[in-house]
């Protein structure tokens, strides 16, 4: 996948064009579609949040899609996986840790949401290092059409 800097959206289906697009969260606040509705910037915030943590363990593939990573004025929530492997310590202290940010299980049933969707509105999925499920979910809208996806950086 080609990685750019500037995010580029297809005009009729609103997604990103296909690649990767590197952005700090500042970037993101700044962005006038990305980060342009109070909405938008409060799923950001969140966002910025569980990125911290991340960091904090050593995890720097983190991805985000879904609503956000459209053109939508007001998305519902922040979609998104990091790429880990989970025999890592880094992934083991954040299992350990208790954040919200580390349960990666459904809260009354599997196929409920994380804890982290209902207080913050978003919702992070592990992808294996050599699976790359999710990137391929991720990258395919449910039409398959192929989109675009956010790879958060510092």
């Amino acid at each position: 996948m080609n990685v750019y800097r500037v995010p580029k959206f297809h005009k009729s289906t609103g997604y990103l064009l296909p690649g990767v697009y590197q952005m700090t969260i500042d970037e993101l606040l700044n962005h006038k579609i990305l980060g342009g509705t109070l909405q938008r910037q409060n799923l950001i915030l969140s966002l910025k949040e569980a990125c911290e943590t991340y960091w904090q363990y050593g995890i720097s593939e983190i991805y985000t899609n879904g609503s956000f990573s459209t053109m939508k004025a007001e998305p519902n929530d922040i979609d998104g996986y990091i790429c880990i492997d989970t025999n890592s310590q880094g992934f083991k202290d954040l299992i350990n840790s208790g954040s919200i940010w580390s349960k990666f299980y459904g809260y009354h049933h599997p196929k409920d949401k994380f804890q982290m969707w209902y207080e913050h509105r978003i919702e992070f999925y592990i992808e294996s290092e050599h699976e790359k499920i999710f990137q391929k979910f991720f990258t395919h809208s449910r039409e398959n059409i192929v989109r675009g996806i956010i790879k958060v950086v510092k």
